[in-house]
């Protein structure tokens, strides 16, 4: 029976994916719980008037090398019977296996339809741009990621400590939040940590006093006073509300990046809001440095904790603040630079109505230079009948299409390209080409991500389950 529906399921997809115009492809690698090497696949589709993820396949692989990923990608292909003129890009992780210049799968795949647009997965992008800076670029923050590190451990695997902290945090009428371990395997999990230990700093400092008055000369009582000593400091505690700040915007990024559907102006615009806040923090402090540098300055203390603040201290940490963020902003121009993802920008400045000049002669020569690009990327094989678009009847006709963006300008780019495919082939087929390759290449690769982790909920190998979803 499970066969006869993995059957029937794995034939309506094959359905879907051959009657999407373009084939986005995302694809990503991974150990399963019993250690053999996988390969998990979705594709990026427009069907039924509609974006749509699909999965497409898990299969185990002898190896993660370049060859065994593209050769597995092309025999899927084969099986389902689509042809790398339907593959509009490819998507994935970033690994260098995979965007290698000379044999990574993306040349491999761009050997064979060199209109293919491999995207670097945008939300691998900010995580490794957010494990970089910690610590790499400035020491101190290496730092704080070992303290937190620290205090999760010491109190992860003794009941009576934590209990201590439970009964401190009920008496000051604080919320009991469990301290988190920052780990490279899941994206920004150093604001957890952040916000559990800012959020129990006083309790903390208590918690830790406590145990050193009743276990001086324990191993416990020595670890205990280590902890105080580095986190009852103004360092500390400032740079863990740096952290607090800066790490809520880049969450909220990565967030929007971990949507399954989403568009480069959704990536331009939440890229470029957090770049810009966070470089406002070179000339002012954000709310949570500026609530703790009010308390310190009324009251000489942080909530109920004698906290000693001199002048060197507070440059110290000016220079720490100046470092983050001109290293962070550095990141964000390194991994999201302006003219990243240069076909998928040129795409955007053709068919986003929101992107139009106001005025009728801002029209006229609005986007006329990425329309050449594109006419030259999809427009211009040798053989004609090569040709996704017909570069002629493209470039008489994009005043017009301008125009019908103007009438159109309350609609998202995604809903515009949706609305050209759906009901406006015949009158624009060129630009519904367009925004076919537009909404299905994937900015992300994120699918692939949350397919491993169903994958690895099943507790052991070959099981009906995972028989179910491999077919």
């Amino acid at each position: 029976m499970q066969k006869a529906l993995a059957d029937v399921l794995r034939e309506m997809t094959i359905v879907r994916v051959k009657e999407s115009p373009f084939v986005g492809i995302m694809v990503d690698e991974s150990m399963d719980i019993a250690t053999d090497k996988k390969l998990i696949m979705f594709c990026k589709i427009v069907y039924g008037g509609q974006i749509k993820i699909e999965f497409c396949a898990n299969v185990t692989v002898p190896d993660g090398k370049a060859d065994t990923i593209y050769n597995s990608i092309v025999n899927w292909m084969n099986s389902v019977g689509i042809t790398f003129k339907n593959i509009s890009g490819f998507g994935s992780d970033g690994a260098s296996v995979m965007t290698g210049r000379l044999s990574g799968v993306g040349v491999k795949l761009r050997e064979q339809n060199p209109r293919i647009i491999h995207i670097w997965c945008a939300a691998h992008r900010l995580a490794l741009q957010v494990s970089h800076w910690a610590a790499k670029k400035v020491p101190y923050l290496g730092r704080v990621q070992e303290m937190l590190v620290a205090i999760y451990f010491f109190y992860e695997f003794s009941a009576p400590r934590y209990n201590k902290i439970k009964e401190l945090k009920k008496i000051m009428r604080e919320k009991v939040k469990k301290f988190k371990k920052p780990t490279q395997v899941r994206w920004l999990s150093l604001q957890d940590a952040v916000i559990a230990v800012y959020d129990s700093w006083s309790v903390l400092i208590l918690g830790l006093e406590h145990e050193v008055a009743n276990a001086p000369r324990t191993e416990g009582g020595a670890k205990a006073k280590g902890i105080g000593k580095d986190i009852k400091t103004f360092k500390f505690i400032a740079t863990l509300c740096l952290l607090r700040d800066v790490l809520d915007i880049l969450c909220k990024l990565s967030r929007t990046f971990q949507k399954d559907i989403i568009d480069i102006q959704q990536v331009n615009s939440m890229v470029r809001s957090a770049r810009d806040t966070i470089a406002s923090f070179h000339t002012i402090n954000p709310p949570t440095v500026e609530d703790l540098l009010d308390q310190i300055d009324e009251s000489e203390e942080f909530r109920g904790i004698s906290l000693s603040c001199s002048i060197r201290d507070r440059l110290i940490f000016r220079n720490i603040k100046r470092s983050f963020v001109r290293n962070l902003i550095l990141e964000f121009n390194e991994r999201f630079p302006e003219d990243g993802m240069s076909d998928m920008q040129d795409l955007n400045v053709i068919l986003n109505p929101k992107l139009l000049p106001q005025q009728q002669a801002g029209i006229l020569n609005h986007g006329m230079e990425s329309l050449q690009r594109i006419i030259e990327k999809y427009g211009s094989a040798a053989a004609q009948q090569d040709n996704l678009i017909d570069p002629c009847r493209t470039r008489d006709g994009y005043l017009q299409f301008k125009f019908f963006l103007n009438g159109n300008r309350h609609l998202e780019v995604t809903a515009l390209c949706l609305m050209v495919s759906n009901d406006y082939a015949e009158e624009f087929p060129d630009y519904c080409v367009l925004a076919g390759i537009f909404l299905t290449v994937p900015l992300t690769s994120v699918p692939c991500e949350r397919g491993f982790s169903l994958q690895n909920r099943h507790h052991a190998p070959a099981t009906k389950q995972e028989k179910f979803i491999n077919g």
